[in-house]
């Protein structure tokens, strides 16, 4: 049975007295929880909080953790936890990729759909010059087409739709319709943005709030194991160094 004795308090520094070569072994700096696609510092905590349990659950500690508060199905319920918290982080990820993927799209479509808008605006000019030049206002010739993605909804919409109905310089049925699938098209990679970036954000949060119940919950067994096995003591040495805590002052955050 490990000793339960109360660890004796470091001795206050004597400005007088030399100070005696102690080994102590720094705390694991804390996660800090941040946003980002991929995040080291909460991979880290992840990876950090494992270790722990995977101790925890081994059977030379597993019974006398329970005897302070932290039984087997508390470990096995941070094991989720962590589990979860990896797979919201992998979910994160696999969001930016898809909306990044979806921005290139948007770049690719909005040339593509651009070009068709332009080959319309050349056969207005075809049809209406010299004779009607007041009608090319209505196909926005000048006008910068992609100024903003809600300019560009626009102004294609108003491009095909007077095209469709006057068909200058004989625009085809087919090149009316093939415009109008490359603005849907075009349209469609925004919405993908805009619904990737949401559940990416979604969760981004989920994650973080599992990672700091995760914090806590992992160092609930650091201060069991303090307790169990006190600093100072040889009898300590490996189970403190397997839960990652000071070997020579007692676990303080």
């Amino acid at each position: 049975m490990p000793e339960s004795s109360a660890a004796t308090p470091l001795p206050e520094p004597n400005p007088g007295a030399s100070t005696p070569a102690l080994s102590i072994v720094p705390d694991p700096v804390p996660a800090t929880v941040t946003h980002g696609e991929y995040n080291k510092e909460i991979e880290e905590e992840l990876a950090y909080a494992n270790s722990i349990c995977t101790f925890a659950q081994k059977p030379a500690y597993a019974t006398a953790l329970a005897t302070r508060g932290v039984p087997a199905a508390f470990v096995t319920a941070l094991v989720a936890e962590i589990a979860a918290a990896g797979q919201k982080a992998q979910h994160a990820v696999n969001c930016g990729t898809a909306r990044k993927d979806a921005t290139q799209a948007e770049v690719t479509t909005s040339e593509s759909l651009i070009e068709n808008l332009q080959i319309m605006q050349g056969a207005a000019r075809v049809q209406f010059l010299p004779d009607q030049p007041a009608k090319l206002d209505n196909y926005l010739i000048g006008e910068k087409l992609d100024a903003s993605r809600p300019m560009l909804e626009r102004h294609s919409q108003a491009i095909i739709d007077i095209a469709n109905t006057e068909r200058p310089a004989g625009l085809d049925t087919d090149f009316i319709v093939n415009t109008q699938a490359k603005r849907a098209e075009y349209v469609a990679t925004i919405a993908t943005q805009s619904t990737e970036e949401g559940r990416g954000q979604q969760n981004r949060a989920e994650r973080d709030a599992l990672v700091k119940t995760i914090i806590a919950h992992r160092k609930k067994i650091q201060y069991a194991a303090d307790i169990l096995w006190p600093p100072r003591k040889p009898a300590s040495v490996q189970a403190r160094k397997d839960f990652q805590i000071p070997a020579n002052r007692p676990y303080s955050y």
